[in-house]
């Protein structure tokens, strides 16, 4: 009964901390406490610029190469610490971003900027909030991936595994290759391989371009390489069952298919439950391979604040915050996987 309380005081303890987390994230707003606020009118491409307390947000016209008019803004250097523009109407960054010290516009239309700077007073609770909402994209991408692998591997597997045990030789030696083929090579050269060699093969990019085409060949080279991995999971789940219970279905007067159904299946799972929960554990952390094809999941994305992402350079702790997602999910999947397998329990002999 303590075991019992003690699960279930950790299980909400730490849905309440992700809730927190979460509502930190996405609903909590700026405590700015700027030293002051600038609000620059835009009338056509020209903006007036205010001045703060300790510089003056400087504005230059600003004439693309198709003749295109716009404006740049910068703030001077005494403005230090996290800087954020807030621009509201319908325009085109040109050059910068929204929480650079100078961006480049085209406004499409009347344009009101609010230059928002706070000299460092507020610096780490910023930066917590963009880095926290750029990790939550990532996590986001391999969630989709995990998920896709799943979806695909388990019942490509099943098939895999029919095909190796098949009475016929051809159909088993093929799939006993194809097998010993990714189980025997990294995963890594397997993404490498898919992604690029239909390119450089025959010039034309298979996947197609961008952060879809990246996510598609990620996901056939995930689904492929577990699916024979669950493959074996599955031979020796399916070749455990005893085969004298075959035998009584047979007796009964039951088809093939349904022994399988009625008789193999039930007690197969019970036995590659723990097996398969170790694999799909595994899983969570393998994805992160896929950045090896810049597949941007979440490390990609802790990584970048190290290079530079967003205007934060040289921050380490984010790739670490990175290894509290892993620790989550595979925690909550750890447990799912022992619910399960204690309401198979009634297999037992």
């Amino acid at each position: 009964m303590k075991k019992k309380w003690l699960t279930g005081g950790c299980a909400v303890l730490v849905i309440l901390l992700l809730g927190l987390y979460f509502y930190s994230v996405y609903f909590m707003k700026y405590d700015f406490s700027m030293a002051d606020q600038t609000v620059l009118t835009a009338d056509g491409c020209h903006v007036n610029a205010g001045v703060d307390g300790d510089g003056e947000i400087v504005t230059e016209d600003y004439l693309a190469d198709d003749g295109t008019k716009g404006v740049s803004l910068k703030a001077e250097d005494s403005d230090k610490g996290f800087f954020m523009w807030l621009i509201d109407g319908k325009y085109e960054a040109v050059r910068g971003s929204t929480n650079s010290k100078e961006i480049t516009i085209i406004p499409a239309s009347d344009v009101r900027v609010v230059a928002l700077y706070n000299d460092g007073k507020n610096l780490p609770i910023a930066h917590y909030k963009i880095v926290s909402a750029s990790l939550n994209v990532g996590f986001i991408q391999t969630l989709k991936l995990f998920g896709v692998t799943l979806l695909g591997a388990m019942p490509l597997g099943l098939l895999i595994a029919f095909g190796t045990m098949s009475r016929f030789k051809p159909l088993s030696g093929l799939m006993r290759v194809l097998v010993w083929i990714i189980r025997g090579t990294p995963l890594m050269l397997q993404l490498l391989i898919i992604f690029y060699f239909p390119g450089l093969a025959f010039g034309k990019q298979l996947w197609g371009g961008g952060e879809t085409g990246r996510f598609i060949a990620s996901s056939v080279a995930f689904i492929i390489n577990y699916a024979c991995y669950f493959s074996e999971i599955y031979r020796g789940g399916i070749q455990g069952v005893p085969h004298g219970q075959r035998e009584a279905g047979q007796v009964l007067g039951l088809s093939g298919v349904q022994i399988f159904f009625r008789v193999t299946l039930l007690q197969m799972i019970k036995r590659i439950v723990p097996p398969m929960a170790n694999e799909i554990i595994t899983l969570v952390k393998d994805t992160s391979l896929a950045r090896i094809i810049a597949l941007q999941e979440i490390i990609w994305a802790g990584q970048a604040f190290m290079k530079g992402s967003q205007h934060i350079s040289g921050a380490i702790w984010p790739l670490f915050f990175t290894g509290v997602y892993y620790l989550a999910f595979s925690g909550l999947l750890t447990v799912l996987f022992g619910w399960v397998e204690k309401k198979l329990s009634y297999f037992k002999a």
